[in-house]
């Protein structure tokens, strides 16, 4: 009934919470970066492609970010 909780464990869920916050601040930069640019008069569809560019910078570092933390756990090298 007792399950003892590997202090691994709780690293790898630290960093993968990490990754997550930091998936949100790329498509925070990109908002915010879309909204300056609009401001400056750039056309309307500005806005729209900043925060989808910064969604997806967001998604690939998160992929690489993940594989990273989840083979080095395994002890694999890559």
């Amino acid at each position: 009934m007792g399950q003892k909780i590997d202090l691994n464990d709780l690293v790898v869920f630290g960093k993968i919470v990490s990754l997550a916050l930091l998936f949100g601040g790329y498509v925070l930069m990109g908002l915010y970066l879309g909204r300056y640019l609009l401001r400056q008069g750039y056309p309307d569809w500005t806005l729209s492609a900043c925060t989808i560019g910064g969604t997806v910078i967001g998604i690939l570092h998160g992929i690489y970010g993940v594989r990273d933390v989840l083979n080095k756990r395994d002890g694999k090298k890559g």
